[in-house]
Formats: C-alpha cells, sequence, structure tokens
C-alpha cells in the first residue's frame, strides 16, 4: 500500500542501462541514489543521473511532504519477489540471530553479484558495546566507526548500521531499504562482517561491524 508525496512527479521504474533518471523533485528535496554496488550520489533538487550499471538502484529522498524510497531498475525487470524471504524465520535467541544474519548477508551479496563477507569473531566482539547504546538511545554512527579503526581497520571502509524488526530478514530488508545501510551492505571493499542481536518477545535489534581485511 503506497501513499502519494506531495511534490513527487510520476516516473518510470524500469530503465535501460545507461539510460538518464530524470525525476523533477522540488527545490527543498534531498536525496540520495545507490548504485547497484553500494555507490552513494548525493544531491538536491531535481535527481538527474545516468543510471551506468546493470542492477538495482535505489531512490531516497527526503522532502517537505515525507519521504521517498524507491528501488529502480536497469537492464533488468523488477523482481517478482523481494531481495530477503521474508518475512524470515524468527530467531530463538541471540546466537541463533546472529546465525541468521551472517547467513543472509552472505545470501545478500551474492544476489548483487559482490564479494562474499565473512563474519569476523573480533568485528562481533566490537560490535556488543555498540548494540548496548542503540538500546540505551546514545549510539552515534561517526563515533562506532572511529571506535573500529582504533580497534585495528584503520584502512579501507569500515561501516556500523543496526535494525530492529520482528526477523532478521525484514530487519536487513529494512537496512536494504535506506541509503546508509545500503551503501554499507553493498560496498564491494567490505569482506568482514561482525554481528550482535538482542531478542526480545516482539522483536529483535541486531547491531552490524563492517570492514575491509
Amino acid at each position: 500500500v503506497g501513499q502519494p508525496v506531495a511534490g513527487v512527479p510520476s516516473f518510470a521504474r524500469d530503465y535501460e542501462e545507461g539510460e538518464v533518471l530524470d525525476v523533477a523533485l522540488p527545490a527543498e528535496a534531498t536525496w540520495t541514489l545507490v548504485s547497484p554496488e553500494g555507490r552513494p550520489v548525493e544531491g538536491r533538487g531535481a535527481v538527474r543521473h545516468r543510471l551506468d550499471h546493470y542492477g538495482e538502484w535505489w531512490l531516497d529522498a527526503r522532502l517537505p511532504g515525507g519521504r521517498l524510497s524507491v528501488p529502480l531498475y536497469a537492464g533488468m525487470s523488477m523482481p517478482p519477489t523481494p531481495t530477503m524471504p521474508l518475512p524470515g524465520q524468527p530467531a530463538a535467541g541471540p546466537e541463533e540471530a546472529r546465525d541468521q544474519a551472517c547467513d543472509l548477508l552472505v545470501d545478500l551479496r551474492d544476489e548483487f553479484d559482490l564479494p562474499a563477507l565473512t563474519c569476523d569473531p573480533l568485528l562481533e566482539t566490537l560490535a556488543r558495546q555498540p548494540l548496548e547504546q542503540v538500546v540505551d538511545g546514545t549510539w552515534q554512527r561517526e563515533a562506532g566507526i572511529a571506535r573500529l579503526r582504533a580497534a585495528g581497520f584503520p584502512e579501507g571502509p569500515v561501516d556500523q548500521v543496526w535494525c530492529r524488526a520482528p526477523t532478521v530478514a525484514q530487519c536487513l530488508e529494512g537496512l536494504l531499504r535506506t541509503a546508509p545501510g545500503r551503501v554499507a551492505l553493498l560496498d564491494p571493499g567490505m569482506s568482514l562482517a561482525g554481528v550482535q542481536a538482542r531478542v526480545e518477545t516482539d522483536a529483535l535489534t541486531l547491531l552490524i561491524n563492517l570492514a575491509s581485511e
């Protein structure tokens, strides 16, 4: 079920590879367009960008009347099913949730033809404190990234994201529907991941660290 956002014109979702995306958003709009390889392009006002890579792109725009967050397809038809097998299996506890997240991250990267992720014990340990901060409402992404740099990942891309949903699959799918989450999970330079989970009766929370070797 969709709800129109004021100021957003009708536009196509399917494009030829190399075709230009042209959406006349109002001048007040801010947007991020994420490529199938997790590369972000940011701008304000109208969107005009060549979809020069095959696969699923994502447009995440914020307007005075609300938020627009939709997939776009270059050189391919819209898939009949979501990337994640939704709603996914419930997790009985934190360890099972971590295992599910690691497996689904491997499948996700394979779906996008990206280098595989390996779950790393050090990154898993380093995810405990920021998970507690998320629960307490004190988490800050910049501080989390700085801590990863200081802990032994000074070079290459690093990132830290979190999500909350009834299942692991829904959690990761929710991250993919935001520009920051999609950039983190689809960055081709990432090769290591570390996950911590908090499982409650109504939902679970995941904190994911990502880094290169």
